[in-house]
């Protein structure tokens, strides 16, 4: 996971969870979340927006709950709820503790778009890496229409720069990529009363309303 798990009591809609006596160790956690994703079907897993222990918000893949009675919960987002024989599937990868699920007893194909934003980490992080790219390309073109080209350090006077190349030929760590902006956008939207879906989940909803 690209994200810590988040420490806090952050209410998810929809999620799967791991009940356990006792805290997991960061390698149990880890191997719960990706016994999930490896047994989940295509495109259920979802990311939330928290706060981290700075205050600052954060993009989370699951969320560690613990109770005043000392139970602890290792929930991990949805996109929709999964049904029985999904939740059955991971349950028999993943043999130890005790799982739950938002709704015991449910036809997935119920719902229609979350209220909440929503979306597969897989696809929240290529959305991200694009939108720097493109970030990166604005500031490359609106430089170069200035007569900024490549140096190997900054250079006011001459106009060089180390990043005046196309984001493919950046060293890595020069790939600046923002992994907040874009859910703090969706977030923003879902205050105002809108769902953010992808085309192909927009596409069933519709089809299944007919």
């Amino acid at each position: 996971m690209r994200n810590q798990i988040s420490i806090n009591m952050t209410e998810i809609p929809l999620y799967i969870r791991l009940k356990t006596s006792s805290p997991l160790s960061k390698e149990e956690a880890i191997a719960w979340y990706q016994c999930v994703k490896n047994n989940a079907p295509s495109g259920v897993l979802a990311s939330v927006q928290t706060t981290n222990p700075q205050g600052d918000p954060d993009v989370v893949f699951m969320v560690h709950k613990e109770t005043n009675g000392g139970v602890h919960f290792y929930e991990i987002p949805l996109t929709r709820d999964l049904t029985n024989e999904e939740t059955m599937t991971i349950e028999e990868a993943y043999p130890e503790g005790e799982i739950e699920t938002s709704s015991e007893d449910v036809i997935a194909a119920r719902q229609g778009p979350a209220d909440a934003v929503v979306m597969e980490e897989d696809d929240y992080n290529h959305l991200c890496e694009t939108l720097a790219k493109h970030q990166h390309q604005r500031w490359y073109e609106a430089r170069s229409l200035a007569g900024w080209s490549f140096g190997l350090t900054v250079n006011e006077s001459n106009k060089k720069h180390p990043l005046m190349r196309p984001w493919e030929q950046l060293p890595e760590n020069y790939r600046k990529v923002d992994y907040e902006l874009p859910h703090l956008f969706m977030s923003m939207l879902a205050e105002q009363g809108y769902a953010v879906v992808s085309r192909s989940e927009l596409t069933k909803w519709l089809n299944k309303k007919d």
